[in-house]
């Protein structure tokens, strides 16, 4: 990695990363994934966080915010090498409490424009839930109750 010392070198050198990126997503290289497993609870709202509302003019909410960004690098990615169509795929983790209400919303919404075949939808895995006392919670005879795996579920 080159010294920098001056602005105009950051600029240069965020340039070279610039160009990288975008060449990786024309080559199909890159792919997003938002992790929406939880509920929007500590925000005071009983869905999922990506369906808050930004309380932005335009009335996005997170899951729009997110599809409006891939698509306008999507398409300056295309714009610069010469190729068409949504490039980045999208992958999102939801949770079994959330996962048919994330899917409903999109569909509902259109999928905020992005190419719907580019975005996967999948529920983390459980985890057994336990007690404050660290026992295994039953949720009915032959039935744990599950949990959902968390953030490091992206890795199972």
């Amino acid at each position: 990695m080159p010294n920098i010392t001056t602005h105009e070198d950051l600029k240069k050198e965020a340039k070279v990363f610039e160009d990288i990126g975008y060449e990786a997503i024309a080559r199909g290289e890159v792919a997003v994934c938002i992790m929406s497993g939880g509920q929007g609870t500590r925000l005071g709202f009983d869905h999922p966080k990506g369906m808050f509302d930004l309380k932005l003019q335009c009335g996005l909410t997170l899951f729009g915010f997110f599809a409006n960004r891939l698509a306008r690098l999507n398409e300056l990615a295309c714009k610069r090498h010469n190729k068409q169509g949504t490039l980045i795929k999208w992958y999102l983790m939801t949770s079994e409490m959330n996962h048919e209400e994330i899917v409903s919303y999109f569909e509902e919404n259109k999928y905020f424009g992005y190419d719907k075949d580019s975005i996967v939808f999948f529920p983390q895995g459980g985890i057994p839930a336990l007690s404050y006392e660290g026992k295994i919670i039953v949720e009915s005879e032959g039935q744990l109750s599950l949990a959902p795996g968390g953030n490091g579920a992206i890795y199972g």
